[in-house]
């Protein structure tokens, strides 16, 4: 293999090492859908849900109102057994 051909193939071979895939996007796996319907009051409150795992570890949260629909998921691997935690903090 000449010296050209051989620069040639170590430049193409860094190249394509460099290169990431951006079209690869991490799939989201869906944990839990909950719907706090309109009787549930949250005006006085600051209301979040989260989804962890069974040692403590979060795997999702977000805040929610009344009459609102809310999807919790993850991109990584989940076992069995979930836990999910309803936070409800009193503001003044």
């Amino acid at each position: 293999m000449s010296k050209k051909n051989l620069l040639l193939f170590i430049l193409l071979f860094t190249i394509s090492l460099a290169c990431d895939n951006e079209g690869d996007t991490p799939v989201s796996t869906p944990l839990i859908t909950i719907y706090a319907d309109a009787s549930y009051n949250t005006s006085d409150s600051d209301d979040w849900v989260v989804v962890h795992y069974e040692n403590g570890v979060m795997l999702d949260f977000k805040s929610f109102e009344s009459n609102q629909i809310v999807d919790l998921s993850t991109s990584e691997q989940i076992s069995k057994t979930i836990g999910v935690t309803l936070i409800r903090h009193f503001t003044e």
